[in-house]
C-alpha cells in the first residue's frame, strides 16, 4: 500500500465512545485484512490555516463553544478513488454541520469549515474499488445506524496515519 504523506492540521468531530468502539472495530478489521493503517473514527470538518499549535489550540476552544453535540444518521457504505476515502460510510447531513463550518470560519476568519460530503472513512488504501465490492455489503449491518458526535479535536497530520496525533480535544456543549 502506498499512501501519500500528509502535513498540516485538521479538525475532526469524534463519535461518542460506544459508537467509536463499534466503528473502530470495523476499521481495525479492514486495516488488518488489507494491510492498511488503522485510525480513529472521525468526520473531518475543517482544515486550518498555518498557525502555531498554541494559536490553533486556543482557537479550538472557541470553535467548540459554538457547536452543540448532535446525532447523525449513517447512510451507505461506498468505495471511492481517493486513498484517504477509499471505503467510507456517508452521513445524512443534519443542519448542524453548517453550524460547525460557521463556527470554524468565524473563529479562523476564513473559509476553513467543510460544508459538504461529511462521512466517516473506514479504510485508507490504494486498492481498486472492484476488490472491495462485497466488503461494502458486509459492513453496513455492523455499523451503528445513529452516532452522537460529542467531541472536536485538532489533529496534526504529519506523515502517514500512524504518525498523526491529536493535539487538543474539546467536549461539545450539550
Amino acid at each position: 500500500m502506498n499512501l501519500p504523506a500528509l502535513s498540516g492540521y485538521a479538525l475532526w468531530l469524534l463519535p461518542d465512545r460506544s459508537s467509536g468502539r463499534l466503528i473502530g472495530k470495523q476499521i481495525e478489521k479492514l486495516s488488518k485484512l488489507f494491510s492498511s493503517h488503522s485510525f480513529y473514527p472521525h468526520i473531518t470538518i475543517g482544515k486550518v490555516p498555518d498557525l502555531n499549535e498554541k494559536q490553533l489550540s486556543t482557537a479550538l476552544v472557541q470553535i467548540a463553544s459554538g457547536i452543540r453535540c448532535f446525532k447523525i444518521k449513517l447512510n451507505n457504505v461506498e468505495c471511492r478513488d481517493h486513498p484517504f476515502q477509499k471505503l467510507i460510510v456517508s452521513t445524512i447531513n443534519p443542519p448542524l454541520f453548517a453550524e460547525c463550518a460557521n463556527s470554524i470560519d468565524q473563529t479562523l476568519n476564513g473559509a476553513f469549515g467543510k460544508r459538504d460530503d461529511h462521512h466517516i472513512s473506514l479504510l485508507y488504501s490504494d486498492l481498486n474499488c472492484s476488490e472491495l465490492v462485497q466488503i461494502e455489503e458486509i459492513l453496513k449491518p455492523k455499523l451503528p445506524a445513529v452516532v452522537k458526535m460529542n467531541r472536536i479535536v485538532l489533529v496534526h497530520l504529519q506523515g502517514l496515519p500512524d504518525e498523526w496525533n491529536i493535539v487538543k480535544a474539546c467536549e461539545l456543549k450539550s
